[in-house]
């Protein structure tokens, strides 16, 4: 199992490198905390909705499916 963690961390750390060098943008979903940790900025979501985003910034919020109060 290690060799698998060792060969994602490989794949991310191109892929980090890759979006340095370009000055891209790179969207990552995982369920990991560790690969998430390693984001410049994480936003969580909750049920299909922002539930909190690290950088403090405004995220918009998505609206509450029909039938449902938005909170």
């Amino acid at each position: 199992a290690s060799d698998v963690y060792k060969r994602q961390a490989g794949v991310l750390d191109l892929l980090l490198e890759l979006r340095q060098r370009e000055s891209a943008t790179l969207v990552l979903v995982t369920h990991d905390a560790a690969i998430a940790s390693r984001a410049g900025r994480e936003i969580r979501l909750e049920a299909g909705r922002v539930a909190g985003d690290s950088s403090g910034s405004t995220v918009a919020r998505s609206p509450a499916p029909s039938g449902e109060a938005a909170t």
